[in-house]
């Protein structure tokens, strides 16, 4: 991966004011996928995100997400101590909890309090920012990269995914796709090789409109930041490229 920037930043231009954290509570919601809804809701947001299901005796299991500078396992276990909650535990990323209907008032000011006092601007600020690992040409994003990034895995809060910012990129073709998804192609340069991509309906709507519009205006250039992922769909053993932020080259 050739034009590596190790520590570089990518800040994020769009930004909407959000509560310092998220809350979700439903009744028998599935216990499987709290996580993967808590995980979801803090990658869209940039926000620390509690997830749980209440039972129909009122007592509620979660599943909590965290971002860099709040440590959500330590979250949970203090409010345990002080009992806004049942019981939970985890670690600085990731952490359970369980609660009753009664204690959800309570747990929601305890959150409050407690991350009231922590900096949150500069944390979230952080939270905007997108760690660029490397330049990558379009035409540079073969399968064989792909296994390259795969074989230095496996990933997680301690070894993130590469992210790569393709620059200078054309969007040759987008459409918008069910769920609110965009699906495009992308190329380097007029006959250049094209690269399917996909900005998941999670990224933000200006820039799900942007992509679309700029498969309208061949003139434009962009830098466009994301991961390299296998696309092995019908047996094709391709790539595509998941979109989580672009830019028009200025």
């Amino acid at each position: 991966m050739a034009g590596m920037m190790s520590g570089a930043r990518w800040k994020r231009r769009r930004w909407r004011r959000v509560p310092p954290f998220l809350l979700a509570v439903g009744e028998g919601w599935h216990k499987g996928v709290l996580g993967l809804v808590a995980a979801r809701l803090k990658e869209r947001w940039r926000r620390p995100a509690f997830v749980a299901s209440m039972d129909e005796n009122g007592i509620a299991s979660g599943s909590a997400r965290s971002l860099a500078g709040v440590n959500v396992g330590a979250l949970i276990a203090d409010a345990t101590e002080s009992g806004a909650l049942e019981s939970g535990g985890g670690h600085a990323m990731a952490a359970g909890f369980r609660l009753t209907r009664a204690q959800l008032p309570r747990f929601r000011r305890w959150l409050e309090t407690a991350l009231g006092g922590m900096p949150l601007e500069r944390i979230f600020a952080a939270a905007r920012e997108l760690k660029i690992d490397a330049l990558a040409d379009v035409d540079a994003c073969t399968r064989d990269l792909c296994e390259q990034v795969e074989a230095a895995g496996p990933y997680g809060s301690g070894n993130p995914e590469p992210r790569l910012v393709l620059a200078g990129a054309e969007v040759c073709w987008a459409e918008e796709a069910k769920g609110g998804h965009v699906r495009c192609q992308l190329r380097h340069r007029q006959g250049g090789t094209r690269l399917k991509a996909m900005a998941f309906q999670r990224c933000d709507a200006q820039l799900r409109a942007q992509l679309l519009a700029g498969a309208r205006q061949r003139d434009t250039r962009w830098h466009i930041a994301g991961h390299l992922r296998r696309d092995d769909w019908r047996n094709r053993q391709s790539v595509q490229f998941i979109i989580d932020d672009a830019a028009p080259v200025a």
